[in-house]
């Protein structure tokens, strides 16, 4: 199925959730948490107003804490004048709110050379963007001046107040939490010890969170994991690998990518004791092409929901290392027709179809889910059920060493 964007036409969000620089200047439309915000980000700034322009509708903040991640950063520089001219948020509604001496929290995302950030002044919520190139190696942000685009006028159901009482909110959820943006990233294939649990990830080019997520996911109890991402849909590397995590819509959007020979290397990487992970499918392609999967299966058309319903048979993997709010997970085209053998770990919101199971061949075992993961924000949703799924497969692999 295509992307259902009937729930998520609101969600074009500042791009610290969505993670990519696609419509960076949208308002937030649906209602985010505090906690979501933070989950989202890869940093968090505390900072003072040092000095402002009011001709120039230029702001300078002194970055006094790196409260999430380390920015790097002494200063940042907003140009207000270059914003969207609206009556309710435009440069003139918000410059009067930039206050020497004012305290300042800047929640910002990195991601393939751009910047996106929601701050939150004088009891305002503003974004910013900037592009930082590819290359950027951290040393001289202070150069750039971020681009005011907009008050953000639909984020006071996350916080509703002055910024110095949000700081200490932000700490106190963060003293909570373990925001997995904020790990440093685990070992590609190269770097890895004999030690590691190599995943290959075979991604599809318009959707990178997975991939990102994945690899803030370096250790897991006793497994510790290295990650390479691919668009080959010839998998010429899955011979170096115990786990393939298949992303989203990896298999075909629009068309179907995957040919026998790759289907054929599959089910013998699952029979030699590997471990596959599918985190979706598009119905119009992927869910008519099962030559990769050893069982009987067929994928089937569905709308986006909200919430799966872990089955008796869960065997832990909602537990284990993590409990997995499981009402917070997003899933879209589904799986459905499961032959023997095949164990259904989790229904659909609706009940109808298959959300998470597994299916054992050979040595090895098959992990499928229907996660809908277009957006950051929809990955940041799954992403305890992300580390135990990888969990779960490292312990199979181990249990057939």
């Amino acid at each position: 199925m295509k992307p259902t964007l009937k729930l998520f036409a609101g969600i074009l969000v500042f791009l610290c959730l969505l993670g990519t620089s696609i419509r960076s200047s949208a308002y937030i439309e649906r209602k985010y948490t505090l906690n979501e915000v933070i989950e989202s980000c890869t940093n968090i700034v505390f900072g003072t107003v040092e000095s402002v322009d009011a001709k120039r509708l230029r702001a300078i903040i002194k970055v006094d804490e790196d409260v999430l991640g380390k920015s790097g950063l002494q200063r940042i520089k907003i140009n207000l004048a270059v914003g969207q001219r609206r009556p309710e948020s435009g440069p003139d509604k918000m410059m009067p709110y930039f206050k020497e001496g004012k305290p300042v929290v800047i929640f910002y995302d990195l991601h393939t050379g751009q910047l996106n950030s929601l701050g939150h002044v004088g009891s305002k919520w503003f974004q910013c963007k900037t592009y930082v190139g590819k290359e950027w190696d951290g040393t001289d942000w202070s150069a750039k001046w971020w681009s005011f685009t907009h008050i953000e006028i639909h984020m006071y159901n996350a916080y509703r107040g002055w910024t110095v009482n949000l700081q200490k909110k932000i700490k106190g959820i963060l003293r909570q939490q373990d925001v997995i943006l904020a790990r440093e990233p685990a070992p590609g294939f190269r770097k890895a010890s004999a030690k590691h649990i190599k995943v290959l990830v075979l991604s599809e080019r318009r959707y990178h969170t997975e991939f990102r997520t994945l690899r803030r996911i370096p250790k897991l109890g006793e497994y510790q994991f290295a990650y390479q991402q691919t668009y080959d849909p010839n998998l010429q590397e899955l011979g170096q690998a115990d786990i393939l995590w298949i992303g989203y819509r990896a298999m075909g959007e629009d068309r179907y990518l995957l040919n026998r020979g790759a289907e054929t290397k599959i089910k013998k990487f699952v029979e030699n004791g590997g471990v596959v992970i599918v985190s979706g499918q598009d119905n119009d392609e992927g869910g008519r092409h099962l030559g990769w999967f050893a069982g009987k299966l067929s994928g089937t058309e569905s709308d986006v929901q909200t919430g799966i319903r872990p089955s008796k048979n869960s065997d832990n993997i909602f537990k284990i290392p993590n409990k997995v709010a499981t009402d917070d997970i997003y899933t879209e085209d589904a799986w459905r027709n499961a032959g023997r053998g095949f164990s259904v770990m989790a229904n659909t919101s609706d009940g109808r179809d298959v959300a998470v199971g597994k299916y054992k061949h050979g040595k090895g075992l098959y992990l499928i889910t229907s996660l809908h993961h277009q957006t950051f924000f929809q990955v940041a949703r799954s992403q305890r059920l992300m580390e135990n799924l990888i969990y779960y497969a490292a312990k199979n692999i181990n249990d057939f060493q």
